[in-house]
């Protein structure tokens, strides 16, 4: 995956380089992709929850 890829070659990087520039960059896509994480992982809990709720409505 793309994503996966991106913090691989993204943390080495952040570690190695004293640049700061390349530093704030890699950090910045490494908390974008982080936070895209955080939000889909919402988004599921939110459908399940849903999900759930519709379940048991059916069931009684």
């Amino acid at each position: 995956t793309p994503g996966a890829s991106l913090v691989r070659e993204g943390l080495p990087s952040l570690y190695r380089s004293n640049n700061r520039s390349s530093i704030t960059k890699s950090g910045l896509l490494i908390f974008f992709f982080l936070l895209l994480l955080v939000v889909f992982m919402f988004l599921l809990q939110i459908a399940f929850s849903k999900g759930e709720v519709r379940t048991i409505e059916r069931s009684v």
